[in-house]
């Protein structure tokens, strides 16, 4: 029974918190870009991986998983320590426009 009003109360305090953040303006702006921005790039990774499958099959599919999967993995230190010098808007403006460039050079390679 104890266990039960624990996680009760567990569950109330991170309602309260969450309530709380929610009150604040600034972070509901970022956690609703944030929202947005990551449902934009599940997007594009699904249908990148449903083009690859009816060009060719699920192999197509996984060669191109790999092909963006893996330099994104061995470049990531590099890429963080830069990143770190950086200042933060500065750093999504460039990952996003070099996002925006390189789904134009998709679509413009299916076509």
């Amino acid at each position: 029974m104890s266990t039960t009003r624990g996680s009760d109360r567990e569950a109330q305090r991170r309602g309260a918190a969450l309530a709380l953040a929610f009150a604040n303006h600034s972070l509901r702006r970022v956690t609703l870009a944030y929202g947005v921005g990551f449902s934009a790039e599940f997007g594009i990774w699904l249908e990148l991986l449903i083009i690859a499958y009816a060009h060719g099959s699920s192999t197509a599919a996984m060669i191109m998983l790999l092909i963006q999967s893996v330099p994104s993995a061995a470049l990531a230190p590099l890429i963080g320590s830069v990143v770190d010098r950086e200042r933060p808007v500065k750093v999504m403006l460039a990952g996003y426009v070099l996002q925006a460039l390189s789904i134009g050079a998709v679509v413009l390679a299916i076509s």
